[in-house]
């Protein structure tokens, strides 16, 4: 049980990891009708509470908290990952913010050859602050051990 608890956090991480670059890959055609589903659906939502969001500042808002997320998730399952190995907490946290930059860096960088893209130093901040966020849940949720 141990062993497949350490496979699927390491499984989940890269699996994560591999998404964020994915996405990084396509252009910015691809990516903003990725994207403008679900601001379509959540412009629908907020009309229907009454709120009115203009959809290009609506977009931007979902672009940027989706890149919150997935550095969140990523981090988050790299904790479990480094704890399910029974890495010392120091260590995993060093690893974990580590780990969560360079994706940052590795993924603004990609976007520099992806068609209509750009790396924005900003993008990097944000995805960062999904890192820190993600470690901090995933030692509230246990992960603090050792």
């Amino acid at each position: 049980m141990v062993i497949m608890k350490k496979m699927i956090y390491l499984f989940l991480s890269i699996l994560i990891m591999g998404f964020i670059f994915g996405n990084s890959l396509m252009d910015a055609v691809d990516s903003n009708s990725e994207s403008g589903f679900l601001t379509a659906f959540a412009q629908h939502v907020l009309n229907w509470l009454g709120f009115h969001v203009p959809i290009a500042e609506l977009h931007h808002i979902i672009r940027k908290c989706a890149h919150f997320t997935e550095f969140a998730l990523e981090s988050f399952f790299v904790v479990k990952a480094l704890s399910a190995f029974r890495v010392r907490r120091q260590t995993w946290l060093a690893y974990a913010l580590l780990i969560g930059l360079l994706t940052a860096v590795i993924d603004e960088n990609i976007q520099l050859y992806s068609i209509g893209r750009s790396g924005q130093v900003t993008d990097v901040l944000l995805d960062f602050s999904g890192t820190i966020a993600g470690i901090v849940i995933a030692m509230l949720t246990g992960s603090n051990r050792r």
